[in-house]
């Protein structure tokens, strides 16, 4: 027998929430997935409901620390333990927008961004211990999925970037 996490995703009368189904072909068959095999991960497209940043782990992670550190709620955001990657789930303002935010910033850091016409694997609602994919944070029912929030990810992610590389700097000397 497996344990499964304690928490489940949060969502909308017991299934996932509606802005993560609508990024299916049919999200019917999503919600019933979700609700009948809830440690199964599901493939979503991007550039319908949301679009995705994927960035290292440690990154992603150390990104997630600054939410915290400013008590800001964080996005969507899941972890592939098998990658090493985090995928922060974000408005569908599309990589011109992503592009400009972050070269305005003056920042660096290495990502790949998933909009129309690409895929992201997502946990289902309670993925078992020890699974692939993990929810560092699940996705609410209204989470703040605007181009405001991909202001504050991509300065997060510029910050906790500086940040790795100086740690990096101190530690080869």
């Amino acid at each position: 027998m497996t344990k499964r996490h304690i928490t489940r995703a949060p969502s909308v009368s017991g299934g996932p929430p509606r802005w993560l189904t609508a990024a299916a072909d049919d999200p019917a068959e999503v919600r019933a997935h979700w609700r009948d095999e809830p440690s199964e991960p599901r493939l979503l497209s991007t550039g319908r409901t949301f679009d995705a940043v994927v960035v290292s782990d440690d990154l992603g992670v150390r990104t997630l620390e600054g939410y915290r550190a400013f008590a800001a709620p964080p996005l969507p955001t899941v972890i592939d333990h098998r990658t090493r990657k985090v995928a922060f789930l974000i408005a569908p303002h599309g990589l011109d927008f992503w592009a400009a935010t972050i070269g305005y910033l003056r920042g660096e850091p290495s990502y790949r961004y998933l909009g129309e016409g690409d895929f992201v694997l997502v946990p289902g609602a309670a993925p078992e211990v020890g699974a692939r994919l993990q929810w560092l944070c699940p996705p609410t029912a209204r989470p703040e999925l605007n181009a405001g929030a991909i202001v504050m990810l991509a300065g997060h992610l510029v910050a906790a970037s500086r940040r790795l590389a100086r740690e990096a700097m101190q530690h080869a000397e």
